[in-house]
């Protein structure tokens, strides 16, 4: 168990680094690229609204390339779907010339048609066709083994894809991550997925915190300000060096708390029990 003097050294090192004054934040990733979603059979891109839905479903999956087939498609390619892959639905659009038999008038309506689309990261047998992120060929920082282990152990459901965001869903109870070559450093890395794992421990099935889904609200700042306290707390127990960007971050959120004096030291108590959640894993693993 990490030493309870750890806790109220973190949370004075943060006060102080406020009253220096604080940088400002930066993301600790390079933004990823995430092309525009084509259909691997025809080769053809997909426009309009259907873009956005394939751009959101990638997202969320977690997968690494905008490469999309339908179910016979890929059949046609030698391949087949996995077993319990769910689909993306999408729409096209036909433009139709149609008599009106009063009139007699010619005159033109539009259909609708669903489609299901699938990853290609969804199917076998056709891993030769996915083009692959030249990212792959960048150097990664070397794995953290206690960090690891300890992701490991918490069996949290994390998605990496070559995206600009990381962020956790309560609703599927799923963690979304830039890939690791995106990040600048290994701190960068490891203080952002504690982060959004901080967040997994609030899920009702863990320690049902209440966290507000609107941002700028008073609920949603205070959520991230035990989440990125406890990823301090966290990085600190495992050795990494203690960043002032933890402090910038939290800043931002204690101006949307600026009436409530006490918010830090209430969000830093929030953020020892989901450190020790966490930290609890791997004591679980060895016992």
């Amino acid at each position: 168990m990490v030493k309870k003097d750890i806790y109220q050294e973190i949370t004075n090192r943060i006060i102080l680094d406020f009253k220096k004054g604080t940088p400002v934040w930066e993301k600790p990733w390079k933004k990823g690229v995430v092309g525009v979603p084509i259909n691997t059979f025809s080769k053809t891109f997909y426009s309009g609204i259907n873009t956005l839905t394939l751009w959101m479903k990638q997202a969320e999956e977690g997968f690494e390339t905008s490469q999309w087939l339908s179910f016979l498609q890929a059949k046609n390619l030698g391949g087949s779907i996995k077993k319990g892959e769910t689909a993306a639905q999408i729409m096209s659009y036909k433009k139709l010339e149609v008599t009106d038999e009063k009139t007699e008038e010619i005159k033109t309506i539009h259909i609708h048609k669903k489609h299901f689309v699938f990853n290609i990261s969804q199917t076998k047998g056709l891993d030769h066709l996915i083009n692959r992120s030249s990212s792959e060929d960048e150097p990664v920082f070397q794995d953290e083994k206690k960090a690891e282990e300890l992701i490991k152990a918490s069996k949290a459901q994390i998605n990496f894809a070559p995206i600009d965001r990381a962020c956790y869903f309560p609703g599927k109870d799923k963690i979304l991550m830039p890939k690791r070559e995106q990040f600048k450093t290994k701190e960068g890395f490891y203080s952002t997925l504690f982060h959004e794992l901080s967040h997994w421990t609030g899920h009702k099935s863990r320690l049902n915190r209440k966290k507000g889904n609107k941002k700028g609200s008073k609920a949603y700042a205070f959520e991230e300000l035990i989440a990125e306290i406890s990823a301090s707390f966290i990085c600190c127990h495992l050795g990494f060096k203690y960043s002032t960007q933890h402090s910038t971050y939290i800043k931002h959120y204690l101006e949307v708390l600026k009436k409530d004096k006490q918010a830090i030291f209430k969000a830093a108590s929030k953020a020892q029990k989901a450190t020790e959640f966490i930290l609890n894993f791997n004591n679980k693993e060895n016992s």
